[in-house]
C-alpha cells in the first residue's frame, strides 16, 4: 500500500510526503513532471529530480516513493529523466510511455536500475503479452474496474 502525494507543485510535495509518512504510511507515490515536450530542455530534467531529491530528503532512505510518469513523457526523454532520478532510487517508475509505446521499455529496462511499472491503461491480457514475453516491466498495475 502507498499513498498518493501529488508532485505537480514541487513546493507542496516535500510537506506532503512528511505527513503522510507521520501518518503512518512507508510507501508513497508522486507525479513525475506535468507535461512536457516530446524533446524537452535540461531543465525540465532538473526540476522532475529535484522534486524527486526534497522528496527523498524529507522522508529519508527508509520510506519507498514511487514515481509516475502518467505517460506523459515521450520516448525521446524518458532515459534523461530515469537518469536524472536514479541517484534518489524510487520504487519504481510507473507508466513511463504510454502502451502504444511499450516497445521502448525493453531499451528502457536495460538503461537504468529502477524497476518500471506499469499496466493501468492496458485493458485486455492480449495487451500484457508482449510486456510478459519481453520481461521488461517489473510491477504489472492492471486497473481492475
Amino acid at each position: 500500500v502507498y499513498q498518493w502525494i501529488g508532485g505537480d507543485e514541487p513546493s507542496d510535495v516535500a510537506s506532503a510526503a512528511r505527513e503522510q509518512v507521520d501518518a503512518g504510511f512507508t510507501a508513497l507515490k508522486m507525479n513525475a513532471t506535468p507535461e512536457i515536450e516530446r524533446v524537452d530542455n535540461p531543465a525540465t530534467v532538473e526540476a522532475a529530480a529535484t522534486r524527486l531529491r526534497e522528496v527523498r530528503e524529507a522522508v529519508g532512505p527508509e520510506v519507498d516513493i514511487g514515481v509516475d510518469f502518467h505517460g506523459r513523457v515521450t520516448k525521446p526523454m524518458v532515459k534523461r529523466l530515469a537518469s536524472a532520478m536514479e541517484p534518489y532510487e524510487p520504487m519504481f517508475i510507473e507508466e513511463p510511455v504510454l502502451p502504444e509505446h511499450n516497445d521502448a521499455l525493453p531499451a528502457l529496462a536495460a538503461h537504468t536500475d529502477i524497476p518500471i511499472a506499469t499496466g493501468e491503461r492496458m485493458y485486455s491480457r492480449w495487451d500484457y503479452k508482449e510486456v510478459f514475453e519481453d520481461g521488461a516491466v517489473d510491477v504489472i498495475q492492471p486497473d481492475l474496474s
